[in-house]
This record gives C-alpha cells, sequence and structure tokens, in this order.
C-alpha cells in the first residue's frame, strides 16, 4: 500500500485518503511518529523519497480480522496481507521503507498480534 500526497495536501489527509482509496478503510491517526529517507535505486534510475510515518487504527476494529486486503489503484489490483512481527524481522523479509522495522519496535506500546 502506498501513495502520494497531492499538491495543497496535509500528509495526515493524504494518509487517511489512501487508505479509504485503497481498501476502502477508514483510519483515525494515533499520532505522528518519525519521518524516514531512503535514497534508492530502480531499473538504474535513482530515487529518493521522504516518508512521513504515522501511527494509525482502524475506524472499524472488524477490519482487524481480515487476514488479506485486496488494494486497488486503479485499474491494478494487489494484495496485502498481515505479516507478524517476527517474520518481519527475518533476513529474508524485505520491509519498505528502510528503518520502518525499528521504529515499531521503538513504540511505547508494542504492537499486539492478532489472536
Amino acid at each position: 500500500m502506498g501513495g502520494t500526497i497531492e499538491l495543497g495536501e496535509p500528509s495526515a489527509d493524504a494518509l487517511k485518503r489512501e487508505f479509504q482509496e485503497e481498501i476502502g478503510a477508514d483510519v483515525r491517526i494515533v499520532r505522528y511518529m518519525d519521518v524516514l529517507e531512503n535514497i534508492y535505486t530502480l531499473k538504474q534510475q535513482i530515487f529518493h523519497e521522504i516518508t512521513l510515518v504515522y501511527e494509525v487504527e482502524f475506524e472499524n476494529d472488524h477490519q482487524l480480522d481480515f487476514e488479506s486486503f485486496v488494494v486497488t489503484e486503479g485499474s491494478k489490483q494487489t494484495t496485502v496481507k498481515w505479516i507478524s512481527l517476527e517474520e518481519l524481522s527475518l533476513d529474508e523479509t524485505t520491509l519498505y521503507p528502510v528503518g520502518l522495522l525499528d521504529l515499531i519496535h521503538k513504540l511505547p506500546e508494542p504492537v499486539q498480534p492478532k489472536p
């Protein structure tokens, strides 16, 4: 999941809009966490992104019951799924942006796994 901020749009509004557009979910922002800067190469082109990281909660807790979500971006559809912190910590698992897992581990109240 992801997206970009539209010109003149506050980042918090963009975050809520992207969740609504991509999986039809309303979220509430718990808090702003940090900013991550990522410089990477894709198809021999250098990219530079700035990611504002927020902790969010679903407005409807029942969405936590879904094991996966269909993400719609224009005419393209992909599937995203919940992954445990243990799996995210494995060497063979890649999480973007770089540094996000460290931020998750620094949360004052660790993220609780699904029952």
